[in-house]
């Protein structure tokens, strides 16, 4: 038996904690007029965690509390809730479908990686490489230090924009190496490869958040690139989710399709939190006659992203 002093204290958490999860979740499905609070769309995880601990909270005041048909109608809504926001976060849509693979082309490993400012993150990142031997690397909040140097001097064929940490390096010839700038943002890093006998424009990039408003510019921008190159590939921190407007609009829009498209969202910012706190907001795009054979995350290095690794042909 609940003490009535605390069972009000529930009743009135329960009414609350409804509103909230209610709101956000509409916030999610028609967008917000504030921004900030639009944001809450990339938090579809949380938000199904909240509506399951909510109907536990429901059942946590007994049954004399679920006979209306109002509260029945509130069980039913957050049941729906954490159904709706479980299924979104399972992963991306597929707008496209994915082109199938030659088993004689040759592949190409693509690395990403965030590397948070940190001179040891990059060092960590090193033994990363050596390992694992990328062909292309991006990179994002990257610092001038010995072992960038050295990262270069492995990786040749580099563009940089240090003023805003970004990289963009490889160890096959790239060619037109070139830095795209972006109204209000951090610009766009690109180079061609010549690959089977086609020119595949590589692109490394880091998109503002969401909440200012030149990240649309850089999904404006991308839109612009795909749409002069047949072939194209675009890695970055795109600092947005796969279920948030900016994708949705550029997936929808072009003929680009997310390598991890069809699997789980493999979460790859907030590495030091549990799994349960983790998004993805670093992807690969790729168009044309490139071909995804795979999608991995790599390892904790120290930033505070996880790199990612996707294997293309042409």
């Amino acid at each position: 038996m609940i003490p009535s002093t605390l069972n009000h204290g529930l009743r009135l958490a329960w009414v609350i904690t409804f509103v909230g999860l209610l709101v956000s979740t509409l916030f999610t499905l028609l967008g917000g007029p504030i921004p900030l609070l639009d944001q809450v769309v990339h938090f579809q995880f949380y938000l199904a965690l909240g509506w399951t601990g909510w109907v536990l909270l429901f059942l946590t005041l007994g049954r004399s509390q679920a006979g209306s048909q109002l509260r029945r109608a509130a069980m039913l809504c957050a049941l729906a809730g954490a159904g709706w926001h479980g299924h979104v976060w399972a992963g991306p849509l597929k707008f496209h479908p994915a082109p199938a693979a030659d088993g004689s082309a040759a592949e190409v490993l693509i690395m990403w990686a965030n590397v948070q400012h940190g001179e040891t993150h990059i060092q960590n990142l090193l033994d990363l490489v050596a390992k694992r031997q990328p062909d292309v690397i991006g990179l994002g909040e990257a610092v001038a230090c010995e072992a960038l140097d050295q990262l270069l001097e492995q990786y040749p064929y580099s563009v940089q924009d240090l003023a805003t940490g970004l990289v963009l390096c490889s160890r096959l010839p790239l060619q037109g190496l070139q830095m795209v700038p972006v109204p209000k943002s951090r610009p766009i890093l690109t180079g061609v490869l010549q690959l089977n006998g086609t020119a595949l424009h590589i692109n490394a990039l880091h998109a503002l958040w969401p909440t200012e408003p030149a990240h649309l510019e850089t999904i404006f921008k991308v839109a612009e690139i795909a749409a002069d190159h047949p072939s194209c590939l675009f890695m970055g921190d795109w600092n947005t989710t796969p279920w948030a407007r900016g994708y949705l609009r550029l997936l929808a829009n072009t003929h680009l399709w997310d390598v991890r498209q069809g699997a789980a969202p493999w979460a790859t910012w907030r590495s030091k939190r549990g799994s349960l706190l983790r998004l993805p907001i670093d992807h690969v795009f790729i168009q044309g006659d490139v071909v995804g054979r795979d999608f991995e995350i790599g390892p904790d290095f120290g930033s505070d992203h996880f790199p990612i690794f996707a294997k293309i042909c042409l």
